[in-house]
C-alpha cells in the first residue's frame, strides 16, 4: 500500500489504534494530519513518524466533545492546502456505570465526540473522495455492536455499545449509497486491545484479570484492518478468532433467549 503524496487524518492518534493507524499510514507513504485532545502528546507521535518515514505529520489538537470541532479541523486542512485521502475516526471513550450516575453533560460529549464528529467529519471529507474517485473512510467501532449484550455482562456501559451499533450500521449505510464511487468504507469492529482505554474508564485491572490470549496488540488491529483496506474487503472487519467465536457463539445462543 505504497501511496506517497496522500493525506491521512486520524482522530483519536495519540495514544492506542489512533496512534498505531498513523505509524502504519506514514509507513506505507501517506502524510498524516494527527486530531486528539493532547497537544504534547500528538507532538511526540508527529516526531516519531517524521523522523521514521520521512513524510509530514500535522499535528491538530482538538477535543472532539466538543460541538463544530470537526468543523475546525476541516478548517484547519483547508487552511493547509491539504486533499485527505483517507479518514480513519477512530477517537471516542467509554461509559462504565448505570445511565442516570453520569450527568447528561457526559453523556452529550461522548455522542458528539462518537458519533456527531463521525457524521460531520464524513460529511465533510466524502464528497472530495467521490469528486476524485479514489478514498477511504474507515469508522473504528467495537465487536460489542455486533452482540446483543456486553462482552463483560458484569460492566454497565449506558451509551458505549449503542453508539458503536450505529457507527457499523452509518458504515453500512455509506457503503450502499457510495458503492460504485471508488471510495472504499470500513468499520472496524475490534475486541479487547492492548491500549489506554480502559485505563481512562477506570479498569486498568482488566489486563491483569482476563488472559492474555484475548488481546491483541493496537499495532496488530491497525495492521489487519490496513491489509482489508489494500485488498478492498470487507465492509464489516472483526479482529481475533476469538471474537469470531464470540459473535457466532451469542447469535447461537440468542436463539434460545427471549
Amino acid at each position: 500500500m505504497n501511496k506517497q503524496g496522500k493525506t491521512a487524518l486520524v482522530t483519536g492518534a495519540s495514544t492506542g489504534i489512533g496512534a498505531a493507524y498513523s505509524h502504519a499510514l506514514a509507513k506505507a507513504g501517506y502524510n498524516v494530519v494527527l486530531v486528539s485532545r493532547s497537544e504534547t502528546r500528538l507532538q511526540e507521535v508527529a516526531k516519531e513518524i517524521k523522523t521514521s518515514y520521512g513524510v509530514e505529520a500535522y499535528v491538530c489538537p482538538q477535543d472532539l466533545s466538543v460541538v463544530d470541532a470537526a468543523k475546525q479541523i476541516f478548517l484547519y486542512t483547508e487552511s493547509q492546502q491539504l486533499t485527505i485521502d483517507f479518514l480513519v475516526n477512530n477517537a471516542g471513550f467509554g461509559d462504565v456505570g448505570k445511565f442516570i450516575d453520569h450527568p447528561l453533560s457526559e453523556h452529550n460529549a461522548m455522542l458528539q465526540a462518537m458519533l456527531g464528529a463521525v457524521v460531520e467529519l464524513s460529511h465533510y471529507y466524502l464528497p472530495g473522495m467521490i469528486e476524485r474517485q479514489r478514498g477511504a473512510i474507515i469508522n473504528v467501532a467495537s465487536v460489542v455492536g455486533l452482540m446483543g449484550r456486553s462482552l463483560h455482562s458484569k460492566v454497565m456501559r449506558a451509551l458505549y455499545r449503542p453508539i458503536k451499533c450505529f457507527v457499523i450500521a452509518f458504515t453500512e449505510q455509506l457503503q450502499v449509497a457510495y458503492k460504485d464511487t471508488g471510495v472504499y468504507f470500513q468499520c472496524l469492529c475490534p475486541g479487547l486491545t492492548i491500549s489506554h482505554f480502559h485505563e481512562r474508564v477506570g479498569q486498568a485491572d482488566l489486563y491483569k484479570t482476563t488472559p492474555a490470549w484475548l488481546w491483541l496488540s493496537s499495532e496488530a488491529v491497525a495492521t489487519r484492518s490496513l491489509q482489508a483496506a489494500t485488498r478492498g474487503r470487507p465492509l464489516v472487519l472483526v479482529t481475533g478468532w476469538i471474537n469470531h467465536v464470540g459473535i457466532f457463539l451469542h447469535k447461537l445462543t440468542s436463539l434460545f433467549r427471549n
